[in-house]
């Protein structure tokens, strides 16, 4: 059995479109949903909501985890312990709340594969943040002994056996991920402890970021004006906030129309994002371009234009 690790948190009318989105493309998969304990409603609330609205296909998790911001890692960990309990599991995909699926294959794509995951090698002089905090995180240096190499976690997966391993390392304190360095340990832990094991991917996580496009425009403009950004001064972190905040407001990055189209029909528009420079030759594949089958993000409301769109496109 295959299944999705989700982390939801908000909305059960967005949550049971997301599983009708994912019965839509990938019937074979049974989604486990983490109900953070910050939620507004409780989980017999949402199972009850998901009932009415047909959902068959997603069971929720009965332990809740207090998640936020750099700690999501733990509602994976939740679920996958739940999932080993039922016994029958072979591979765990991870998605989060606000990625959906576009494109038919994917059951096609995985078939023959049991792991998918990014090798983005994180350093001290990275131009991504989280590379840069990963390697101040004490406990993760020591235990990967300096090779850390992060992933996406959205659209990657592991064997079970790979999971029970890692749920062994830390359940028996091995593996302390309790950091006083707020980041998304998810997209560090999975694939530095695959990288650890010798293991290598069969192929790369099939769920297309906006927010690969978005670090490809704010790396470019750090590049260039090195004057101002290379120093780690109050001044130039400042400057970054600045130059951050208007990216996000002006620049042209976000999931589109075009962009869904363009993997719907495998347009070749988007071979010239396959690759990203975290600086100093840190290049690395994001993904292939035939094999991309879902998107994030999503806007987490039933009248967003494109969430309205992937509702009407077909199989």
């Amino acid at each position: 059995m295959i299944y999705i690790s989700i982390p939801v948190h908000e909305k059960p009318e967005v949550i049971a479109d997301q599983m009708h989105n994912f019965k839509k493309y990938f019937p074979e998969a049974r989604v486990i949903l983490h109900l953070s304990k910050c939620a507004e409603f409780s989980i017999s609330e949402l199972e009850f909501y998901l009932n009415s609205q047909g959902v068959d296909n997603a069971k929720v998790n009965p332990i809740q985890f207090q998640t936020k911001w750099g700690s999501i890692i733990q509602a994976h960990l939740e679920n996958i312990r739940y999932i080993i309990t039922l016994g029958d599991a072979e591979k765990i995909i991870f998605h989060s709340s606000n990625d959906m699926f576009v494109k038919k294959g994917i059951v096609e794509y995985i078939k023959d594969k049991k792991y998918l995951f990014q090798t983005r090698k994180c350093t001290a002089d990275s131009l991504w943040w989280v590379a840069r905090r990963s390697v101040k995180d004490e406990n993760i240096w020591k235990y990967f002994q300096g090779s850390i190499y992060a992933s996406q976690i959205e659209g990657s997966m592991y064997s079970m056996e790979l999971l029970k391993s890692l749920i062994d390392e830390i359940d028996y304190q091995r593996l302390n991920l309790g950091a006083e360095i707020f980041y998304p340990q998810e997209e560090v832990i999975f694939s530095s402890f695959a990288y650890k094991k010798g293991i290598k991917a069969d192929g790369f996580p099939y769920v297309y970021s906006e927010i690969h496009q978005f670090d490809r425009i704010f790396f470019y403009y750090i590049q260039k004006y090195k004057i101002l950004f290379n120093s780690n001064l109050i001044i130039t972190k400042f400057f970054k906030r600045v130059l951050e905040k208007f990216l996000k407001k002006y620049s042209n990055y976000r999931i589109s129309v075009d962009i869904i189209n363009d993997i719907i029909f495998d347009r070749p528009a988007l071979s010239n994002t396959c690759y990203l420079n975290d600086g100093n030759s840190l290049t690395w594949k994001i993904y292939e371009v035939r094999c991309l089958f879902s998107v994030k993000r999503v806007e987490r409301e039933l009248s967003n234009l494109i969430r309205e769109f992937i509702r009407r496109l077909r199989v």
